[in-house]
């Protein structure tokens, strides 16, 4: 899969504070497969949701720190997270990240 991660994107952490407010963390890069496709997914909560691209980034220690809460830019553009799912393909082990 290693082959198709031809995208490089920005990936924002992003948490809530103790009065509710969303703080930035600190953004990184990473190399991945950025498709603009619509897809109708079921968010965490059990809600239909529509998602306008997905990116597709291997499994590692700064990709399991993905939450609904983080920011993704690919070409200038922000993305917010509508659902999070881990595949596997034989040996490889990447995120899909569905986002609006």
């Amino acid at each position: 899969i290693n082959a198709y991660l031809k995208d490089t994107v920005t990936v924002t952490p992003r948490a809530r504070d103790t009065y509710g407010d969303i703080t930035d963390g600190e953004a990184y890069t990473v190399k991945g497969r950025f498709l603009h496709e619509r897809k109708k997914v079921e968010t965490p909560g059990g809600q239909d949701s529509f998602s306008n691209a997905t990116l597709m980034i291997p499994l590692n220690d700064d990709t399991r720190a993905i939450n609904l809460e983080t920011k993704v830019t690919f070409e200038r553009v922000d993305y917010g997270v509508v659902a999070i799912n881990r595949r596997y393909d034989f040996s490889a082990r990447f995120v899909e990240v569905l986002l609006r």
